[in-house]
Order: C-alpha cells, then sequence, then structure tokens
C-alpha cells in the first residue's frame, strides 16, 4: 500500500506471454462507484525508476493554491550504469481528472528548478538514494479556459543526461492540486462510463533504432569523427556524442575510445569492424559495424631527366579500373580522357607525356566502376 487508496504490484514479464490485469472495486454496495472502483492504471517498464514514499503534506491555501512537501526516491533496477540524473516536478491541467493524465507535455508547469539526484555522475546498478529526498512546492490554483474549469496534477519527472541533453526515463505521480467540490470526474472507464478519448502517450524514452556514422569518408591521411546515431521514442533521433568506441587497431590507423578515427598511409582500400556502446534508463546499448576505410589513388610525376618527357605512375587499389583525365587549364568544365588502365601492381607506369614547348596541361586520375 502506497497511500490512503493506493497500491501497486511488481514482477518480472515474460516476452511474449499476454497478461491479465483484473481490478476490483469495494465490497461497500452502497454506490455503483464504490462497486466498481475509480481507478487509474499505470504500466510503468523503466528499470530507472522515481517512486514517492507514502508521507505526503499537503495545505490548500486561501488562493486555492496547494503548497506540499514529499519525499522522493530514485533506484536503478538495471544492469548498466546511468549518466547523471534530476528530477523535475512539474504541474499539468486538465478539465478533469482523466484530463490531468492524459495532458501533453508542453502544458506543464515548473515548480521550481530540477533538482539533481547524488551522485552526481549517475548511479550504478542495483543503487539508489537510501533516504527520500524531501521536496517542496505549490501546485496552481484552477482556472478557466473557454467557459470550463481546469485542475492541476503534480508530477516528477526523473530525466537522464545523454549527449548535453535531458531526456525523460521515468515518471511518478504525486497529487492533485485544489479541486471544486462535484469538479473531480471518476478516472477509471467501463460499464456505464464513457470511452476514454484518447490514450495518454509515453513520455519515457525508449531507443528504437541505433546506426554508426562518420563524419566524412574515411580514407588514407584522415582523421574523421564516428558518431553513434539513435532513434528515441518520444524524442526523435539524437546524435550520442558520448559512446564508448572500440575497434580492431593496425599499423595504418588508430581509434580512441572516444571514437577518434585516424588513417595513415595505406597499401590498398580496407574496413575496420567498430563497436559503439552507450547507456540510458539502466540499459547498455550496442551496435558494431563495418566501416569502410578508402586508399585515395595518387598520381606521382617524375620527370625524365635529360629531356622533357613526364613520368605519370599511378598508386592505386589492386584490381581497379582507373582513368587519366587531362584539360589545358583550370578551372575546367570538360576533362577528357587519355587512357584508362587496369593496374595489375599497385604501382605502374600509366604514359610518357611530351607536351609541346609553352603550352600545360592538367592531369587526374577517377576511379571507374
Amino acid at each position: 500500500a502506497l497511500g490512503e487508496h493506493e497500491s501497486r504490484i511488481t514482477f518480472t514479464p515474460v516476452p511474449g506471454t499476454s497478461y491479465y490485469i483484473a481490478l476490483d472495486g469495494s465490497s461497500n454496495p452502497a454506490s455503483i462507484r464504490q462497486r466498481l472502483g475509480n481507478y487509474l492504471l499505470h504500466l510503468d517498464y523503466s528499470l530507472v525508476n522515481v517512486r514517492t514514499n507514502s508521507h505526503l503534506d499537503t495545505t490548500t491555501n486561501s488562493d486555492l493554491k496547494v503548497s506540499f512537501s514529499v519525499g522522493i526516491r530514485v533506484f536503478n533496477s538495471g544492469f548498466a550504469s546511468t549518466g547523471p540524473l534530476r528530477v523535475r516536478l512539474v504541474a499539468r491541467p486538465g478539465r478533469n481528472l482523466a484530463g490531468i493524465h492524459l495532458a501533453p507535455t508542453f502544458t506543464e508547469t515548473n515548480l521550481g528548478s530540477p533538482f539533481a539526484v547524488l551522485p552526481v555522475e549517475g548511479l550504478q546498478p542495483g543503487r539508489g538514494n537510501l533516504q527520500p529526498f524531501v521536496t517542496s512546492g505549490v501546485c496552481p490554483a484552477p482556472f478557466v479556459r473557454d467557459g470550463q474549469t481546469n485542475v492541476w496534477g503534480v508530477f516528477a519527472l526523473l530525466e537522464e543526461q545523454l549527449s548535453g541533453a535531458w531526456l525523460t526515463i521515468d515518471r511518478a505521480f504525486l497529487l492533485y492540486g485544489y479541486v471544486p467540490e462535484g469538479g473531480g470526474p471518476i478516472l477509471s472507464y467501463g460499464i456505464g462510463r464513457p470511452v476514454p478519448p484518447a490514450i495518454g502517450q509515453s513520455e519515457i524514452n525508449k531507443v528504437l533504432a541505433r546506426g554508426i556514422r562518420l563524419s566524412n569518408y574515411a580514407t588514407d591521411w584522415s582523421t574523421n569523427q564516428l558518431m553513434m546515431i539513435a532513434l528515441l521514442d518520444p524524442s526523435g533521433e539524437r546524435t550520442i556524442t558520448n559512446a564508448t568506441w572500440s575497434g580492431s587497431h593496425g599499423s595504418n590507423f588508430t581509434l580512441t575510445t572516444n571514437g577518434l578515427l585516424s588513417v595513415a598511409q595505406l597499401q590498398e582500400s580496407t574496413s575496420l569492424t567498430v563497436t559503439g556502446r552507450f547507456n540510458l534508463g539502466g540499459v547498455s546499448y550496442t551496435n558494431s559495424d563495418t566501416v569502410p576505410i578508402y586508399m585515395r589513388p595518387h598520381l606521382i610525376a617524375d620527370p625524365i631527366s635529360g629531356s622533357n618527357v613526364i613520368r605519370l605512375s599511378l598508386l592505386g587499389d589492386v584490381g581497379r579500373r582507373y582513368a587519366l583525365e587531362s584539360t589545358p587549364s583550370l578551372p575546367a568544365m570538360n576533362w577528357s580522357t587519355d587512357l584508362s588502365l587496369t593496374p595489375t601492381n599497385r604501382e605502374a607506369v600509366l604514359t610518357n607525356l611530351s607536351p609541346t614547348l609553352g603550352q600545360q596541361r592538367f592531369y587526374r586520375v577517377k576511379l571507374l566502376p
């Protein structure tokens, strides 16, 4: 039992199993409402939880604002550590009690500044605050909009910092503000009761998909930043800048734990398998992918001593086809193809060039499909 009329059940579900939840009302047969009950069902799949203790103090002021004081606990039931955590108290309005729980997040009002959950670096698995954080606030008074009286409810939002952004990973309902007499319509729906107008959307972030991106193509003599991209519901796509990276190291490239990939001279194009990891809400997410690392083809110009002949050599991938193109001036709109070549060696002589005296020509090499 959490309070006078509250209860909670906790169990570990088995994936793919159907569960049926039965809610019972009061044994007092005085009214249909008492027999059917008046309930709000909240399913919480978060592994890092924010909870209130059973002690809640409230005082209704003369201006119909409600002052409150409540103790809050946070616990990490997951298998991974969290980032920095904070709790934010907000009030959300609704035309009735059910409407408060269906209210979109943009209608909320912050009740003071968020407060950090100790330790400031986050919670390890199986850890939480032993003593509740006692916090207080003031819930706004009812207001009238479009001829309808709106009342307020107070929520505690648990947020985790990920790549500089605060994401909601759990929430707990704390209390209702002042409700005018007769202004507290039913929460539950069922026999003889209206169908709810909508189902409250979850604001707790789930990772739907993730992938790996590079800041640019990885080639020899380049430095790139690996980035983890996560698709979160409901926050959308996020770039995870604080992911931890690993991958095989070779003599031609290095990968730091913060995702900086540096490539030196290559003998041929190759690939690197990288793995990125980040934590959110007590869960560790890992993604591996193969990153192609390209050897850029190089033209090497060697003048032949005692003549005006220049020898061009190509340093490129074995077995790839290239085209040698030229133009008389830069910038050039059109390039003419001088020849194509499939090198059998990493270095091959392309041609001997002897331009007419006083002329100039620019050359480039292009990889053919």
